[in-house]
Parts: C-alpha cells; structure tokens; sequence
C-alpha cells in the first residue's frame, strides 16, 4: 500500500509540474485535427474520430486517456469547423478539455491547400487529494488523513480556465505537414488547499507534424510521418512508418524518444477501413526505459468514421445559370 500511495504521489506532482504536457496518443497520423485546429475541413467531408489509451497497462495510477473529435468543411466561408474533446486522467489528477475550431483556406485548388486555424475552449482540472500520499502524512487505517502539508487539500477540487490554440497547414497530393501552437494563454488553475491557493500553470505547447506518401505500384502506399511536441524545455519525437495495402488495411510501426539518449518505446499498430465509411485501428507500445519492469506495455483503440462524399466544396458564384430561362 505504500509503494501505491507513493506512486500516485509521484504521478500527481509530474503531473503539476507538467500541467498541460500533451497527452500521447500512438496513432497520431490517422487525427492531425486532435492537435491541430487548421486541419478542420481538409478532408472535403464529415469526419469523426475516437479513440481510447490506457498507458503502462499494471502500473497503478498510470493514464487512461479520450479523445472525441469531429470536423467538416463549411465552404461558404472559405473553411471547416470542429469540435475536440479530450480527457486525460493520470492517478489523482484529471484533466478534460473541449474546443471549438475554425480554420481558413488560404489556398485552396486542384493541387494543394494551406489553411489557417484557431482553437477557444475550456479546460478542467480536477484532484483527489484523498488519494495522494505525502513523506510526512499520516494514513493509518481507521483514522482520518492528515497530509501534514499545508498545500495538499484533503477533499476534491477542481478549477476551470479558459484555453485557446493556432495552427497552420498544408495539403498536397503527397505531402502534408503542420505547425500548431495549443494553451496559448498559458493561464494558471486555482486549487484551494488548508492553508492558501495552489496555482498550477498550463504550459504552451508546440506541434510539428509531416508526412509523405510513397506509392508502390497501384496496391501499396508508404507513409512515413513525424511528430514533434515541445514546451521548449523537453521535446518528444514520434518517427512513424505506417504501410498501406489497397488503401483499406493498414499495418506500421514507431519510434519514441526525448533526445538519442532517451528511449521512450516502440509501437506496432494495425487497422482496417470498411465499407460505408468506418475504420477502427490498434497500437501497442512496448517500453524501453526502466517502466519495463513494471508494466506490460500500452494500449491503444481508435474508431473513425468518414462520410465518403464531398460537402461545401466552396463559395457560391456570383451569377448562377438557370437553364430554363435562358
């Protein structure tokens, strides 16, 4: 019981130094709209995704993360709308965030489009305190808890803040790639303990992503893609390898890591398109650092859904032909 108590103290404080540290999802090239507001529409249709993580399967505390988000193009304005919901909970702590996006077409033809994008929404925090364990705190059986620090609550509590995001993409026939900035406001969550407010700040984060399509005959696709995350203190990489086969079957794999000295883990994913617009994929992570002797591994479940026709392909001419009044 102590080893837990100590754990899910350590996960709680990790999680208040890095407030806002994106969630990972292993399946990022399949949803650059989850942390990119500029990829609302690109898409030319109605598209859903939803997926489910469960982080270092065994490990007591370790997240368990949601992602829901929706985007179609509204080309009478020249752009998309979405919605992104996202709910990461990581022992004690919770944080779930909902945002609305626009994005813009700066240049939209045949051959490419480079769209603009803006994110506003909330986010969430939430802490049991009841479930920390602090090094002084007294936890017998039968007792009350008294943490022994003035800064740990003994009861719930949660702050909510305003939070908002920019991006920018581009989308041709084989390339495609993004730059996105998320909690731009950097505003701060205010927890009220025993003895005065914690304050926990929500850290601006930085998104590359790219990725290119190599075709192999007529049957097989090779789309190789990259993500970067930064709060410009760590950066984590994704290296990603995913084949596709008659695009309708997927298989592929990742690299993960901070720097050539930080292994985070490897990742082998799988999936499948079926006919009427559905898709569903699988991941699992292995690790490579020292939480390999205390976990199985990582799982991840994406489900899609793609409307499978064109709508607002774009603004209305001025003039439109009537041709039974000529």
């Amino acid at each position: 019981m102590k080893k837990i108590g100590t754990l899910l103290f350590f996960i709680a404080w990790c999680s208040m130094l890095w407030s806002q540290q994106s969630t990972q999802y292993s399946m990022y090239m399949h949803n650059p709209f989850a942390y990119n507001p500029a990829y609302g529409g690109m898409e030319n249709t109605l598209s859903f995704t939803g997926v489910y993580r469960k982080q270092w399967v065994n490990l007591d505390g370790s997240p368990a993360s949601q992602n829901v988000s929706v985007h179609l193009p509204f080309g009478l304005i020249g752009g998309g709308f979405g919605i992104n919901i996202n709910n990461d909970v990581i022992g004690a702590h919770r944080n779930t965030k909902a945002s609305l996006s626009y994005s813009y077409n700066l240049l939209n033809d045949r051959d490419r489009r480079i769209a603009v994008g803006g994110s506003l929404g909330i986010i969430q925090q939430a802490f049991d305190w009841f479930d920390l364990r602090a090094p002084e705190g007294s936890y017998e059986a039968n007792t009350p808890i008294n943490h022994n620090d003035d800064f740990l609550a003994i009861q719930a509590t949660q702050a909510i803040t305003p939070t908002a995001g920019i991006g920018i993409y581009y989308k041709a026939e084989y390339l495609e790639a993004g730059v996105a900035v998320d909690n731009l406001l950097e505003n701060k969550f205010q927890h009220t303990s025993s003895i005065e407010d914690v304050n926990i700040l929500t850290k601006r984060h930085f998104y590359l992503f790219a990725k290119y399509q190599i075709d192999i005959g007529e049957t097989i696709q090779l789309a190789p893609s990259i993500l970067a995350k930064s709060d410009l203190v760590e950066t984590q990489t994704d290296v990603s390898l995913v084949v596709w086969i008659n695009q309708s079957f997927f298989v592929g794999g990742s690299y993960r890591g901070f720097n050539p000295n930080s292994f985070d883990s490897v990742v082998i994913m799988a999936g499948t398109k079926f006919s009427g617009g559905i898709g569903i994929g699988y991941s699992f992570d292995y690790s490579l650092s020292k939480l390999q002797t205390v976990t199985s591994g990582s799982h991840e479940i994406m489900i899609s859904y793609n409307l499978g026709r064109n709508i607002g392909l774009g603004k209305l001419p001025p003039i439109i032909y009537n041709p039974r009044n000529l």
